[in-house]
């Protein structure tokens, strides 16, 4: 991030003048991952980033409204009218299930995943490349889509056979 842009913004969001002598800059919006799917150039990323973007959705599915969500949310919210239709053991499995396991596991994947997008440049050090492949070894026992990104890609990128 240049000064421009930090000091940009700063007068956006908390009011604070431009420093003397710059200019506000314009800043790009953040790429959705749907546009970072159809810009990348490289074949196994992109089949990797097709195959977590249905999770994603899933995951940001409060924010794009999903049905669902107005199900869930109809749940948990104590001023619903419709609480009372759900007990207090099926809220805590459903959140159980469907929000906090499920977002733990893909918030792991993409960190552990992220982590290895920069393995080639560490490819000399045991210690990175044991650490990510021991952290791939538990995932992929544990998670299907663990073993599907795997497969895609991060298997290549560290280089093992």
């Amino acid at each position: 991030m240049t000064a421009a842009e930090r000091a940009t913004i700063e007068l956006e969001e908390l009011g604070t003048p431009l420093p003397a002598g710059m200019v506000r800059t314009d800043i790009k919006t953040f790429p959705t991952p749907a546009v970072i799917t159809r810009t990348t150039g490289d074949p196994t990323r992109k089949q990797m980033l097709l195959r977590l973007y249905p999770e994603y959705q899933h995951l940001s599915n409060p924010v794009h409204g999903s049905p669902l969500i107005s199900i869930f949310k109809n749940a948990f919210d104590r001023e619903s009218v419709y609480r009372g239709n759900f007990t207090d053991d099926q809220r805590q499995d459903v959140f159980d299930k469907e929000i906090a396991s499920y977002a733990l596991m893909f918030d792991l994947i993409s960190v552990i995943q992220a982590c290895t997008e920069f393995a080639p440049f560490y490819l000399t050090d045991v210690n990175v490349i044991g650490a990510l492949t021991e952290s791939w070894n538990v995932i992929t026992r544990g998670s299907l889509l663990g073993g599907i990104i795997w497969n895609l890609r991060s298997k290549a990128l560290l280089g093992v056979l």
